[in-house]
Parts: C-alpha cells; sequence; structure tokens
C-alpha cells in the first residue's frame, strides 16, 4: 500500500536508463542534425521565388511568344519548374550543415 520513498526514484531512473540506451546511433545522427529553433537562414526566402513566381498568372498568362510550337503559358510552366529545381538545389548548398 504505501511505497518506499527510494523505489519511485528507482523506477524513474531505470526509465531514463531504457530510453538512453534504446537509442539506436541513427536517432542520435537525426537528432544531432535536426534544425533547432533558431536554426534560420536567409537563403530560405529564395524558395519563396520557387512558390510564389508561379501564382502570379496574370505575368504569363499568354500565347505569344511561342516557342517550339508551344504558347507561352505552357513553356513558361515549364521553366519555372527548371527555376524551382537550381532555386532548390542552391538553398540547400547553401545551408547544409557541414560535417565536423
Amino acid at each position: 500500500m504505501f511505497e518506499r520513498p527510494d523505489s519511485r526514484r528507482q523506477r524513474d531512473d531505470d526509465l531514463a536508463a531504457l530510453q538512453t540506451a534504446s537509442k539506436s546511433p541513427l536517432t542520435a545522427e537525426r537528432e544531432r542534425l535536426r534544425p533547432r529553433a533558431g536554426d534560420h537562414s536567409r537563403w530560405h526566402w529564395l524558395l519563396v521565388v520557387a512558390v510564389v513566381i508561379p501564382l502570379l498568372t496574370p505575368l504569363y498568362n499568354r500565347a505569344h511568344p511561342r516557342l517550339f510550337g508551344l504558347p507561352f503559358f505552357y513553356w513558361s510552366q515549364m521553366a519555372f519548374i527548371g527555376l524551382a529545381a537550381c532555386v532548390t538545389t542552391a538553398v540547400y548548398q547553401a545551408t547544409k550543415r557541414r560535417k565536423s
């Protein structure tokens, strides 16, 4: 009915030891690479370009100039895909953590 005062402390210590032992090296590596709350970069603002420009359809809602018979509307959207890939790659390369 009554527990000894040190029995609860022992259970808490056992639980903490179990949690520490159950962490795999992969989990520890993920925690090391996880972004921290204050880990922001101005480079991330470039990603807005890849998202916002294709949403501004009045900028490219026209048929001329044509490229290989495709209206401007279609080939500009394909160009936005390439732009998004380049911007994403640049931001990744600029902000990735170096192994130390």
